[in-house]
C-alpha cells in the first residue's frame, strides 16, 4: 500500500488532483490535497508542477512550498534547508508575478528563521547571478519576515547582523536602479520596495543619508509612474529618523516643503493619485519636525510653512487628499509644549474655517441638476473630521463655538446650518462638564458657561428650532442630535428646552424623524428630568402615552417618560406615573397572548416587551427611601397584571427568537431591579424558558436569562431545586446545539460555559448535584481547542473554576480523560490560546498537576511531543519540573518561552 501512495505521487497525479478540485471542489479532494502540502517528501512534487502548463497549478504548487517551509524550517536539516533554498532560487525567473511572490515569501520564511541559510543564500553565484529586480523581491520578502520575527520579539540578533552584513552591496544596486535616466520602471519599483522593507526591519537613516539615496529619492517624485512608491518610502525613512534627529532630515524635510507647488499643480490638473502622495509626504515631514522639536533648535518658521501648507492641501476638494492631513492636527494637538500657543491658537482657528467649509454638503445637494457626489466619502470624511473639530476644542476651548458660528455671516442657507449643527455636536463632549453621574444633585453652577458662548448657543438652537429651517429634512435630525449632545446648557435656559421638546413631539410620529427624536428625548429626559416636569407639553405627552407607544422607537419613549417620571416626591405618585406608562403596554400584550401568535402580533409583541423592559431597568436607579415607602416593590406593581401573559408569550416561536429574547431580557431586568421582592413570580417563567431551549437549542438567550437567575438567587434554597433541575437540563439539551451551524453552536457554547460558570461561582451546591456536569466540561475541555477566542476564553474560564471548585464532581471523569484534557490544554499553549490567557492556561497546567499527579504530567508530555517530536525538550522539562513543584513564578515565563517557540 505504501509503494503504491508513492507510485501515485507525481507531479501529474497531483496536477490532476488540483484540477479536479478547481473545476468540482469537495471536502474529500481539500483534505487530501492539505495533507500533501504539509509532508516534506512532496517538495521535489510541487518544484515540479512549477513548470506546469496551467497557472493556477503553479500557483497552488507556488502556496504549497511557502507552506512547507513555514511547517518545517524550524525542524528540517541545514542540508535539506540549503537544497529547498537552491530549488527556490533556480524557479524563481518565472514570469507569473504571484507565483514568484510566494517564492520569494518561501525563501524569506527559510532565510529569516535560520540565519545560516541567509549567509549561504546570498554567497552563492544563482543568487549573485539573478537580474537585479528578482534580487530585490526576495530581500524585501526577508525585511517584511524579519519586521514579523522582531515585532514577536523572537528575531535572533545574528539574523540582524546578516542583514546589516547586505548593505553595502545593495547600496550600489539602489543606486544603479533609483538614478538612471533612462530607468526600468519595474526594476525601479522593485528596488523601492525593498528600501521600504528594508527600512522597515531597520535600515538605518544615517546609511540611506550617507549613500546619497536621500537624493535619490526626492528625485523621484516629480517621475509619474513612481512617485507613489517614492513618497511611502520618503515616509518610512523620515519615521526612521524620529529616534535620530540631524541636519540631513531637516534638509530633506525642507526640500519636501519646496514640493509644494507641485501640489497646487496636480490639485489643479485633478491628479488625485499625485496629490494624495504628496499630501502623504507633507504631512510626514511636517511631523517629523513636530516631533524633533525638542530635541533640535525649535525650527518654527519651517513648522508654520509646513502648517500653512497643511491648511491648503486641507482645503481641496477630494476628501481623500483633505483626510491626508488629519494626522498631522492631532499631533500639532498632542505636542503643545513643543510648538507655541499663539502659532496652535492661530493655525486651529484657521483649520476650523477650513473644516467648515468641507463638512458642509454642496449648495447644490438634492437638486435635480447637481453635481454627482459620493454620500460614502462624505459621510466617512465627517467621521474623521469630528475627531480634528474635537482636537481644536481642546486648544480652543469654548471660543471654538465663535468660530463654527462665523460660518453662518452672510446668507444663512439649510447647508451651512446643518455644517455648523454637526461642528456644535461634534466639540460639545470636550468644551461641556462631564454628564451627572447617578443620583447626583446638579445645581446650576454646574453648567455654567460665559456669556458669549451662551449668545452663540441661543442664536444656533433659535434658528434650528425656527420656522424657516426646523422643518427640513436634514436640519432637524441635526438640531435634535445638537439639542441631546448640549441638554447640559438647556437645562439651564426653560424656552430653549421647550422649544426643543416641542420639535421632539412633533418629530416622534414622523418615520423619518422618530429615531432622532427618541434618542433626543431620552438625553434630555437624563438631564432634565426635573425641569421636563413642569413643561406643560410633557404633561400632553404622558397623557398620550398609549399613541407615543404604538411608535417603532416606543422602548426607548418609554424609556424616556419613565425617567422624567420617577421623579416623583411621593409613592402613591410613582404608582400612578407607572400606571400611566405601563398600563397600555400591558393591556396590548394581553390581547396579543390571547389571540396568539402571528407575524405581525409576534414583531409587535417584542416591541411592547422591551418598552416594558425599559420602564423596568429605570426602576434600579430607584432612590432606596422611596422604595422604602412603597407598599409593593414597584417592579411587582408594573408586571404583576402582565407576568401570566409573559410566559405565555415565551411559548411563542419565531425564526429570530424575537419575542422570546424580549422576554429574557424582560426577565434579567426585572431580576435586577426588583431583586428578591419579584421571586413569586419566577415560578411561571423559568419552566417556560428552560422548556424553550430544550425544544430550540440555538435559543440562547434563554441562557443568558436563566444565568442572571442564577447570579441573584443561586443560594436561595426555595430555588436550589429548580436551578439544579434546569442546568440538567440545559446540560441534557447540548447534543442539538453541537449539531447547529457554526456560529449558533458557538454563541450557543459560550452561553453554556457561562451559564456553568456562573453558577459555579453562586449556585455551587447546585452545581454539585448536577448529573449532567461532566458533560457540560467535556464540551469545555474540547472548546480549549477552538480557534474563535470566544469560545476558548469561555472554556478557559469555566475549566479550572469546575477543576478547583466542583473537584469532587468531575475528579474521577477528569483522571479518566486525561489523555484528552492535556492533549487539549497543550494545544492552547502552541496555538489557540491569545498571547494575554496563557497565564490562565498555566494556572490550569498547575491545577492538573498538582499534588504530583504523575499521570497528569505524563499526558502533558505525551501531548507536546506529539506535536513536535523531540524538539524543545529542556524547555518542555523546564516546565514540568516548575509545575511538579508547584512554582507559579517559574511555571508561567516557561510556559509562555515554550508557546514562542512553538508559533515561531
Amino acid at each position: 500500500h505504501h509503494y503504491q501512495q508513492q507510485q501515485e505521487l507525481t507531479a501529474v497525479r497531483v496536477g490532476q488532483l488540483i484540477l479536479d478540485f478547481c473545476s468540482s471542489p469537495n471536502k474529500e479532494l481539500d483534505q487530501h490535497l492539505s495533507r500533501l502540502q504539509q509532508q516534506p517528501e512532496t517538495w521535489h512534487v510541487w518544484v515540479e508542477l512549477l513548470q506546469h502548463s496551467e497557472q493556477v497549478v503553479q500557483q497552488f504548487a507556488g502556496s504549497s512550498l511557502l507552506q512547507l517551509a513555514r511547517h518545517h524550517v524550524s525542524r528540517a536539516d541545514l542540508a535539506v534547508l540549503f537544497g529547498w533554498a537552491e530549488e527556490l532560487l533556480r524557479a524563481l525567473c518565472t514570469p507569473d508575478e504571484r507565483v514568484r511572490r510566494l517564492l520569494c515569501d518561501a525563501l524569506a520564511v527559510l532565510a529569516a528563521h535560520r540565519w545560516t541559510v541567509l549567509r549561504g543564500l546570498t554567497q552563492e553565484g544563482p543568487f549573485r547571478e539573478l537580474p537585479p529586480a528578482v534580487i530585490f523581491e526576495v530581500l524585501a520578502s526577508v525585511a517584511a519576515e524579519v519586521q514579523r520575527l522582531e515585532e514577536m520579539d523572537i528575531c535572533p540578533p545574528e539574523l540582524l547582523r546578516e542583514m546589516q552584513a547586505l548593505i553595502p552591496s545593495l547600496v550600489a544596486m539602489w543606486q544603479q536602479a533609483l538614478g538612471t535616466p533612462d530607468r526600468d520602471v519595474l526594476l525601479t519599483r522593485a528596488a523601492l520596495v525593498c528600501l521600504e522593507r528594508m527600512t522597515l526591519a531597520g535600515l538605518s537613516f544615517d546609511v540611506i543619508h550617507s549613500s546619497g539615496l536621500l537624493q535619490l529619492l526626492l528625485q523621484l517624485l516629480p517621475v509619474q509612474p513612481l512617485f507613489g512608491l517614492a513618497s511611502e518610502t520618503l515616509c518610512s525613512v523620515l519615521d526612521r529618523a524620529q529616534a535620530m534627529p540631524t541636519d540631513a532630515s531637516l534638509m530633506v524635510c525642507v526640500s519636501i516643503l519646496q514640493l509644494a507647488p507641485s501640489f497646487r499643480k496636480a490639485e489643479l490638473a485633478s491628479e488625485t493619485a499625485y496629490a494624495l502622495a504628496l499630501a502623504h509626504l507633507l504631512s510626514a515631514a511636517a511631523k517629523h519636525l513636530i516631533n524633533i522639536a525638542a530635541a533640535v533648535d525649535p525650527q518654527i518658521t519651517t513648522v508654520s510653512d509646513f502648517a500653512e501648507m497643511g491648511l491648503r492641501v486641507c482645503a481641496t476638494k477630494n476628501y481623500s487628499v483633505s483626510a491626508a492631513t488629519f494626522e498631522l492636527w492631532d499631533l500639532v494637538a498632542d505636542h503643545q509644549r513643543d510648538v507655541p500657543a499663539v502659532l496652535q491658537h492661530t493655525l486651529f482657528r484657521k483649520l476650523v474655517g477650513v473644516l467648515m467649509q468641507r463638512v458642509a454638503l454642496p449648495e447644490d445637494y438634492g437638486a435635480s441638476d447637481a453635481l454627482p457626489f459620493d454620500e460614502e466619502d462624505f459621510a466617512l470624511y465627517r467621521r474623521l473630521a469630528s475627531e480634528v473639530l474635537m482636537n481644536c476644542a481642546l486648544v480652543l476651548g469654548t471660543d471654538i463655538l465663535n468660530d463654527i458660528n462665523q460660518t453662518l455671516s452672510g446668507i444663512i442657507t439649510w447647508q451651512k446650518l446643518e455644517a455648523v449643527l454637526f461642528a456644535f455636536k461634534s466639540v460639545a463632549g470636550e468644551i461641556l462638564p462631564r454628564p451627572p453621574r447617578r443620583h447626583e444633585e446638579i445645581t446650576g453652577a454646574y453648567f455654567q458657561v460665559d456669556e458669549e458662548t451662551n449668545d452663540v448657543l441661543l442664536n444656533i438652537f433659535g434658528l434650528a428650532f425656527s420656522d424657516t429651517f426646523g422643518s427640513h429634512a436634514l436640519v432637524r435630525p441635526a438640531a435634535l442630535a445638537t439639542a441631546a449632545a448640549y441638554s447640559v446648557w438647556l437645562k439651564q435656559n426653560p424656552l430653549q428646552l421647550e422649544a426643543a421638546l416641542q420639535q421632539i413631539a412633533l418629530s416622534l410620529p414622523s418615520p423619518d424623524f422618530s429615531e432622532a427624536a427618541a434618542a433626543s428625548f431620552s438625553a434630555l429626559a437624563t438631564v432634565c428630568s426635573r425641569e421636563l416636569v413642569k413643561v406643560p407639553l410633557f404633561s400632553t405627552m404622558v397623557e398620550g402615552a398609549g399613541q407615543l407607544l404604538q411608535l417603532p422607537s416606543a422602548p426607548v419613549v418609554a424609556m424616556a417618560l419613565t425617567r422624567v417620571l420617577i421623579c416623583a416626591d411621593s409613592a402613591a405618585k410613582l404608582y400612578g406615573h407607572l400606571t400611566m406608562v405601563c398600563k397600555p403596554i400591558c393591556e396590548e400584550l394581553h390581547r396579543a397572548a390571547a389571540a396568539g401568535p402571528s407575524e405581525s402580533l409576534t414583531t409587535r409583541s417584542a416591541v411592547l416587551l422591551n418598552s416594558l423592559a425599559s420602564v423596568i431597568q429605570l426602576l434600579d436607579d430607584l432612590p432606596t427611601k422611596m422604595a422604602q415607602e412603597c407598599e409593593r416593590h414597584p417592579v411587582v406593581e408594573a408586571l404583576s397584571a402582565v407576568w401570566a401573559d409573559v410566559a405565555m408569550l415565551a411559548a411563542w416561536r419565531s425564526d429570530g427568537h424575537e419575542v422570546l429574547e424580549a422576554v429574557c431580557t424582560l426577565l434579567v431586568r426585572a431580576v435586577s431591579a426588583g431583586r428578591e421582592a419579584v421571586l413569586p413570580l419566577l415560578s411561571s417563567v423559568i419552566p417556560s424558558l428552560t422548556g424553550a431551549f430544550r425544544q430550540d437549542a440555538t435559543a440562547t438567550c434563554c441562557l443568558t436569562a436563566l444565568g442572571a437567575v442564577v447570579e441573584f438567587f443561586g443560594e436561595n434554597d426555595a430555588l436550589a431545586e429548580g436551578i439544579t433541575g434546569f442546568l440538567d437540563h440545559v446540560a441534557a439539551s447540548t447534543e442539538a446545539l453541537l449539531q447547529s451551524d457554526n456560529s449558533a453552536r458557538s454563541e450557543g457554547l459560550v452561553a453554556l460555559m457561562e451559564l456553568f460558570f456562573r453558577a459555579q461561582m453562586f449556585a455551587l451546591r447546585a452545581v454539585m448535584r448536577c448529573a449532567s456536569l461532566t458533560r457540560v466540561l467535556e464540551h469545555a475541555v474540547v472548546s480549549l481547542h477552538s480557534d474563535e477566542r470566544s469560545v476558548f476564553r469561555a472554556a478557559l474560564a469555566l475549566v479550572p473554576a469546575l477543576v478547583q471548585k466542583a473537584r469532587e464532581a468531575v475528579w474521577d471523569w477528569l483522571c479518566s480523560k486525561i489523555t484528552e484534557v492535556m492533549r487539549a490544554v497543550a494545544m492552547a499553549v502552541v496555538s489557540t490560546a491569545p498571547p494575554e490567557q496563557l497565564a490562565r492556561v498555566a494556572e490550569l497546567l498547575g491545577q492538573l498537576c498538582a499534588g504530583n499527579n504523575l499521570a497528569a504530567q505524563n499526558a502533558l508530555l505525551h501531548a507536546l511531543e506529539e506535536l513536535r517530536p523531540g524538539e524543545f525538550t529542556s524547555e518542555r522539562d523546564e516546565l514540568l519540573q516548575a509545575l511538579q513543584e508547584g512554582d507559579r513564578e517559574t511555571a508561567l515565563p516557561a510556559c509562555i518561552t515554550l508557546a514562542r517557540l512553538y508559533r515561531a
